[in-house]
């Protein structure tokens, strides 16, 4: 009988009348019917007792004394596994939740790249917020919040027609309060839409680095970011820089037309330089080769933007260069190259003696390839052709490619055609041709 029991006997009529059966009890034998009826008897007795002292009990004191007689490791046989098979439901229902993506924030931005890239999508649930990697090939959606890695060139499209473009390797996070990106690293090229809005600070589109925010106040700005350095150019209007230095203080800048403006890491001083000149060339034709390319004329023109009123120099094609760039920043140089693999210098020089250079590298083929050719008559209407060109020629016979191995030689039969004429064309990589016509012998 435990304590609290005893305590109510006590505080009962009848616990003196049971002790005392408890007492004639011991003296009689084991197991005998009188003992029986008397231990029935107790029993009835003191339940009886119990009920009523309950009944007499308050809420209070009836809570108390059904806490200090619970049994935990008799009752946790049943308490403890509903506990723990409740809150696993309730996890393994959030854990559900989660897997399956939460819900994603509002994706108004549209995302594209003819590569891949990897977009970190912003999701919620309940309290809770995270982002879930997804790698994309083509075009998604992405909002405020989430975050992109290119691995191939990536286009940003925001609703107000402003293009950003992240270049392969790049990392960046759209803004949140605010039409922008956080440029973790890498390079971004934003051109502001026409239906950008101005904030309070006039700025319309805001690049954020590691050192400091980038103001749009005209229409083209580029950013780079990497371990080093951040850069920051425009082709046109102004961009406002707010650079946070390593000794706590902040430095305002204008970035004008045509300029960069270069941060050092751990320096306090920003240095102003020109842009170097930006350029591609262009075949008489009207087609485009970017530096590296190849092109199947030596007389382009080199087009591209530099420093307003700059002096523009052209070397390292047959004649050296020189002309003055536009009011508006844009230059057209005509060349003339020679054949084989030519680096070109654009060097911009300001009427303050400043000057910055690039240069541009292009392989000038222009002489097309080889192709010999010759058939031989098998008989019923077949005959057998061979012939050899350059070795990665295009080769078509009749306007059907034929195989070239290594070493520029293609073979083969054929049915002979009805007109009995035969036009095999070889083309290089530059799209350089040499064509020959052959009319078969009309002997059967």
């Amino acid at each position: 009988m435990s304590a609290p029991d005893r305590m109510t006997l006590r505080e009962t009529e009848l616990a003196p009348r049971v002790e005392a059966d408890l007492r004639a009890l011991r003296a009689e034998a084991p197991l005998s019917s009188a003992a029986l009826s008397r231990i029935t008897a107790a029993a009835i007795a003191t339940r009886r007792a119990q009920i009523a002292a309950q009944r007499r009990e308050s809420p209070w004191r009836r809570l108390v004394r059904a806490l200090s007689g619970l049994d935990l490791r008799r009752s946790g046989g049943w308490v403890f596994p509903a506990l723990s098979g409740s809150l696993a439901a309730i996890a393994l229902f959030f854990a559900g939740w989660i897997a399956l993506g939460g819900t994603p924030g509002p994706g108004d931005i549209s995302a594209s790249s003819t590569g891949s890239f990897t977009a970190h999508k912003r999701h919620t649930a309940w309290v809770f917020a995270w982002s879930n990697p997804v790698t994309v090939r083509g075009q998604t959606s992405v909002g405020a919040g989430d975050t992109i890695v290119a691995h191939d060139a990536v286009t940003l499209t925001f609703p107000d027609g402003t293009v950003a473009i992240l270049s392969p390797g790049t990392e960046a996070h759209v803004l949140e309060d605010q039409p922008g990106l956080a440029l973790t690293r890498g390079e971004v090229e934003a051109t502001v839409g026409d239906r950008a809005r101005a904030d309070a600070n006039g700025a319309r589109f805001s690049i954020t680095t590691s050192r400091g925010t980038y103001r749009d106040l005209g229409t083209v700005f580029r950013a780079r970011s990497d371990a080093n350095d951040d850069l920051l150019a425009t082709d046109q209007g102004q961009v406002g820089a707010e650079i946070h230095t390593h000794s706590g203080g902040t430095l305002d800048a204008r970035v004008r037309a045509r300029e960069e403006l270069s941060v050092p890491n751990g320096v306090t001083r920003l240095e102003v330089q020109l842009q170097a000149p930006r350029a591609r060339m262009m075949l008489p034709d009207g087609r485009a080769v970017g530096s590296g390319g190849l092109s199947n004329s030596g007389t382009l023109t080199v087009s591209g933007v530099a420093f307003p009123g700059g002096l523009l120099s052209v070397s390292g094609a047959t004649a050296n260069v020189q002309t003055r760039v536009d009011g508006d920043g844009r230059f057209a140089v005509p060349i003339k190259l020679p054949e084989g693999p030519i680096t070109l210098t654009l060097q911009i020089a300001s009427e303050d003696g400043r000057t910055r250079s690039s240069q541009m590298t292009v392989f000038v083929d222009s002489v097309p390839p080889p192709l010999s050719f010759k058939t031989r008559n098998l008989g019923g209407g077949r005959i057998a052709y061979e012939g050899t060109s350059e070795p990665g020629a295009n080769v078509t016979l009749n306007g059907l490619p034929i195989a070239v191995d290594a070493m520029g030689r293609f073979s083969g039969e054929m049915t002979a055609p009805a007109n009995r004429r035969l036009t095999v064309v070889a083309a290089d990589a530059v799209a350089n041709q040499t064509l020959v016509l052959a009319v078969l012998d009309a002997t059967p």
